[in-house]
């Protein structure tokens, strides 16, 4: 993984409305400290450790136009991107989201947004323990088809 240039935290990726893109990202990891007693309102967290992550930025966001329609219709306009119809929640509600996401599970799984408590710190999903974003980066695909080098 080479890593050119990490983003700031305040320059969000840009990515087509509809769309979702894998990223990097460097976090600062506390792990839950399951030594020492904790209950639903608090929690004990080991010393921070920086890490990096793959998340997926998600850019579906709707318009106020759109919202209004699907609202009153329940469908967005034939003008909105076609892969923005597919970020419904399980009340057939549209998410109007844009941020991180992290996918939860299996083959049954589903997309968890990625969203900071007032402190900044993120948690749940598939971590043991909480996170704060440092930097972003997007995932720099190898082009393919390649030529390969073969050993003898």
């Amino acid at each position: 993984m080479k890593i050119n240039t990490w983003k700031a935290v305040s320059e969000l990726p840009e990515i087509p409305r509809g769309e979702m893109e894998e990223c990097w990202v460097a976090v600062s990891f506390e792990l839950r400290d399951h030594s020492k007693p904790h209950t639903k309102f608090s929690a004990h967290y080991l010393p921070a450790e920086n890490k990096v992550l793959k998340l997926r930025w998600l850019n579906a966001e709707l318009t106020t136009e759109e919202a209004d329609l699907y609202e009153e219709e329940g469908e967005l306009p034939e003008t909105s991107p076609a892969r923005l119809s597919d970020w419904t929640n399980e009340d057939g509600d549209h998410s109007n989201y844009t941020g991180w996401v992290d996918w939860i599970g299996g083959e049954e799984g589903y997309y968890r947004y990625v969203i900071p408590d007032g402190e900044g710190y993120i948690s749940g999903g598939n971590w043991a323990g909480r996170f704060k974003i440092l930097a972003w980066a997007p995932e720099e695909r190898p082009e393919f088809p390649a030529e390969f080098s073969q050993s003898k």
